[in-house]
């Protein structure tokens, strides 16, 4: 079996979970945080009636009121203060504080340059509108391009690499689970699935991120709008729909999986760290391992 089949399949595998798990979470979810997030924009639709005469059309702001009222007051008690995290110190010994102060500052200022704060701010709306406050670490690989001046009469730019870490708010609506499961640990998988436009997509199978495939537009809207009286007018020739899984998969789908996972298991024992990789016998899908798998448009 060639490496394309086994990723194909690896995607007909996840998706047919992802679209169930998402179908039972619009069938019990999504009529009520269109409800909540219409409310909160004061857009006043037919299906808001409590009665089949109302004529009325006056959106109450107390509830929109109340959310940022509740959000600001989180946003206060986590941020009023500028180091408003820390370092627990349990040696103690007093030689090593100004070292890890200095690096509690160093942590700060990244947080500040990545939007750390702004994130947690939206990971708060999200909890008081909804109910459920989402977030994802997302480390990126930046390359600054640098003057090296090694050879003075020919000066010539490099790439220095650099990893940033970020923190990114995913709303309920673009987020699905296994629905048996009480919590991410406890569950086969999960997914976050956005739109992203075209372009994004393309620079990323350009960068090596993603393996080179004919790449379609998405025709299908990924959030319905107009539930959200919102404008749906938008050029969907130009999105993609992403889905980014990260669960168990089977171990037989994953291309040079033996070797993978021996190696990983291998340089895991190495470094003497406590930790074992996560692999469960599912009946007929075989041994299920622990993977981060992004599917483009289904496919």
């Amino acid at each position: 079996m060639d490496n394309t089949q086994d990723k194909d399949q690896l995607a007909g595998w996840i998706m047919e979970r992802v679209n169930n798990w998402e179908d039972w979470r619009k069938n019990n979810y999504d009529e009520r945080w269109n409800e909540y997030y219409r409310l909160w924009r004061g857009f006043w639709t037919e299906t808001d009636k409590n009665r089949a005469g109302e004529r009325s059309r006056i959106i109450c702001p107390e509830l929109a009121q109340a959310v940022e009222t509740c959000v600001a007051e989180l946003e206060d008690a986590t941020f009023i203060r500028d180091r408003f995290i820390d370092v627990k110190d349990d040696v103690e010994e007093p030689d090593q504080q100004e070292q890890l102060d200095a690096y509690v500052r160093q942590l700060l200022d990244d947080y500040a340059e990545t939007g750390v704060p702004q994130a947690i701010a939206e990971v708060f709306f999200n909890g008081a509108l909804y109910g459920t406050g989402i977030a994802k670490i997302v480390v990126d690989q930046i390359k600054d391009p640098v003057i090296d001046n090694s050879n003075p009469d020919l000066p010539s730019i490099v790439f220095n690499t650099s990893y940033k870490v970020k923190l990114v708010p995913i709303s309920p609506r673009n987020f699905v689970i296994d629905p048996i499961a009480k919590g991410i640990n406890e569950a086969l998988g999960c997914a976050h699935i956005i739109s992203v436009p075209l372009s994004v997509v393309q620079k990323r199978i350009a960068d090596g991120i993603y393996r080179n495939i004919p790449l379609n537009s998405y025709q299908e809207s990924v959030e319905d709008l107009q539930a959200l009286s919102e404008f749906e007018g938008r050029d969907k020739s130009a999105f993609c729909k992403v889905v980014e899984y990260h669960g168990l998969v089977p171990k037989k789908f994953l291309a040079k999986k033996e070797q993978l996972f021996d190696e990983l298991e291998s340089a895991i024992n190495e470094m003497n760290m406590d930790t074992t990789i996560k692999a469960v016998d599912d009946g007929d899908d075989g041994e299920l391992v622990e993977a981060i798998v992004t599917i483009v448009n289904n496919d």
